[in-house]
């Protein structure tokens, strides 16, 4: 949407037919949902999709409001919100952040705290697309921020109309995640909000200057009067992202050629395959295999990316050593030793101390711990982010007060396996090609200091369990991004 044919003093609204167009182009799957703060933007997305739906007879959207706690006064706002909604005749949750909240980093942590709640609110109602109201001003401040962190052409392409919920639990893969005001400017949102005379609610946090955000929203005065407006901007990150959809497309094809990857969640890496391809594809095969294998919603910094990348292929030239290999973004990599060894090939493999990590984190947040007998049985859970998990279903038979937890295989684990299971029997191991690095990051069923099941070896220890409680079976894959 061109957005040059006026000036701040002659603003115009968002129009209903304009909304029109926008919706037609993002072609939401119904049953769907707003995320709505109470600011004008989430407000202006509530009034035209309530409206839209009612002149088109489509069903009415939910609306979803993130109470977040992160000031006095959350409360209230989110009740607003309902009461706003309620006015267009629209259903609302409150969505509550609990729990302790980050002293750094706040803004992305309250990001991934929003897409993560109402992502499973979706799931739980069947809900398949998720409406955001991100603008053309977001558009421009996120470009923005990302070229002053150097990044390249995937951060430089900000935003997207369509996509996914940035969250890797598998249950929220069919959950689409739509931007629909992406090319429209806040300034028009409010005039249409003004025309029906409905309020908004001003986060006192959007004039705060601890925020990196907050500082280029207010730069943008001086920029502009350079010539370095929000249309053009936003007209950057559009271009920025036909280039990556191109990149991406040549990279799925290179990995396919040198990456292999593992059940038991690694990956094996040809390097001269990987160093005979342009640079910026084997940066991007590199940073997909950290990300699958680590767990990460989110690739390593480029920058760190690229000091990887460079003594890979300086370790193939016979230059820089490995030695025991470099670590980055939760993963190991070394070179492949083993016994189905490829010349020229690195293992990359789970960082055992960032996995240790990761479970004592997950351990914090759920205050008393996670004993699988609370679960519902049958369900698939995530472990680790890399793993989805089936446990079927009669171990609910258990006595109350048995403990079962998932937990790395670890060292112990790996012993009492090697115990349990003749050679023959135990699927794979290092003998097999598992590097001995991999074993101990692998998922295991314990129930208090024993190993009852470990999926990978198809091993259960049917003695722990009583004849009532037979059969059970854990299955476990990995989640390859």
């Amino acid at each position: 949407m061109d957005e040059m044919d006026y000036t701040p003093n002659e603003v115009r609204k968002l129009s209903a037919s304009e909304f029109d167009a926008l919706m037609e182009n993002a072609a939401p799957d119904f049953p769907w949902a707003l995320g709505v703060s109470g600011g004008s933007d989430s407000m202006a997305l509530m009034a035209l999709s309530a409206d839209w739906a009612k002149r088109y007879g489509k069903p009415l959207p939910f609306v979803l409001t993130v109470e977040h706690g992160l000031r006095d006064g959350s409360v209230n706002e989110a009740r607003q919100v309902g009461r706003w909604a309620a006015s267009y005749g629209l259903s609302h949750d409150v969505l509550p952040w609990r729990g302790p909240k980050p002293t750094a980093s706040v803004q992305a942590a309250a990001r991934q705290a929003r897409y993560l709640l109402m992502a499973r609110w979706c799931a739980a109602h069947n809900v398949r697309t998720l409406l955001t109201a991100h603008t053309q001003d977001d558009q421009a401040e996120t470009l923005l921020l990302r070229l002053g962190r150097g990044s390249g052409v995937d951060g430089l392409s900000a935003m997207a109309l369509r996509g996914r919920v940035p969250l890797s639990d598998p249950q929220f893969k069919n959950i689409a995640l739509l931007r629909p005001l992406l090319g429209v400017r806040r300034e028009r949102l409010r005039a249409a909000l003004r025309d029906i005379d409905q309020p908004w609610v001003d986060d006192p946090s959007n004039d705060d200057d601890r925020y990196a955000r907050v500082r280029i929203r207010k730069a943008m005065t001086l920029l502009t009067a350079e010539g370095v407006e929000t249309g053009r901007l936003a007209e950057t990150a559009r271009r920025m992202a036909r280039a990556r959809r191109a990149l991406e497309s040549a990279a799925d094809t290179l990995r396919a050629e040198v990456a292999a990857f593992s059940n038991a969640g690694f990956v094996r890496l040809d390097g001269h395959g990987l160093a005979a391809a342009p640079e910026e594809l084997g940066l991007r095969v590199l940073a997909h295999v950290l990300k699958a294998v680590s767990g990460s919603d989110y690739p390593p910094r480029l920058t760190a990316l690229e000091r990887l990348y460079e003594g890979l292929i300086q370790n193939l030239q016979g230059g820089a050593q490995l030695g025991r290999g470099r670590t980055l973004a939760g993963c190991r990599i070394v070179p492949d030793v083993g016994v189905k060894r490829q010349k020229g090939a690195f293992l990359i493999v789970r960082e055992m101390r960032a996995l240790s990590a990761r479970m004592r984190s997950d351990l914090q947040n759920r205050g008393k711990g996670r004993n699988l007998q609370d679960m519902g049985w049958g369900t698939p859970l995530l472990w680790d982010n890399r793993f989805a998990l089936e446990i079927t279903p009669a171990a609910n038979l258990l006595p109350e007060h048995v403990k079962m937890e998932i937990l790395p295989l670890g060292q112990e684990g790996w012993r009492q396996v090697r115990r349990d299971l003749e050679a023959q029997q135990l699927g794979f191991g290092p003998g097999e090609g598992v590097p001995a690095l991999v074993l101990p990051t692998l998922p295991a069923l314990w129930m208090e200091d024993q190993v009852a099941a470990a999926p990978h070896f198809n091993h259960i220890r049917r003695d722990l369990f009583p004849p009532r409680a037979a059969p059970i079976s854990v299955e476990a894959v990995f989640i390859r991004g």
